[in-house]
């Protein structure tokens, strides 16, 4: 249970930081593993890698939504962000909301590679 909190907290510091900040450009620097997925399941879940910052790669998935259905905000709202964890992989499940239409759509992301290297840099006691 130690390791829970502090990771849950220091994801959601990070995403929180780029999510309001400038971010990365999407077309310029995300690094999607392009493998014809849609993110409609976890069988389907987009791939995000590490790019050398924890919150710059799991921006990426900020970054993919918007590439695909406008501007946060404005165009798309996020209900709810979860963590989930499968067969020793990590996935970020995206509850999102369209607007004006109120159609709520649901997109998986693998984030297995990011969130291995921030819990690889907390180490085991932490």
């Amino acid at each position: 249970m130690k390791k829970i909190i502090p990771l849950a907290f220091i994801a959601l510091v990070c995403l929180s930081n780029f999510a309001y900040g400038e971010g990365i450009s999407f077309h310029q620097s995300c690094t999607v593993a392009e493998e014809n997925r849609d993110g409609s399941s976890i069988g389907q879940a987009i791939i995000i890698k590490y790019i050398g910052d924890y919150s710059k790669s799991i921006g990426q998935e900020y970054e993919y939504l918007s590439g695909k259905f406008g501007a946060r905000g404005k165009d798309w709202k996020l209900i709810k962000q979860s963590l989930l964890h499968e067969n020793g992989r990590s996935y970020d499940k995206m509850d999102i909301q369209l607007m004006p239409s109120g159609e709520e759509k649901t997109l998986y992301f693998d984030i297995t590679e990011p969130f291995g290297f921030l819990t690889n840099a907390l180490g085991p006691d932490k």
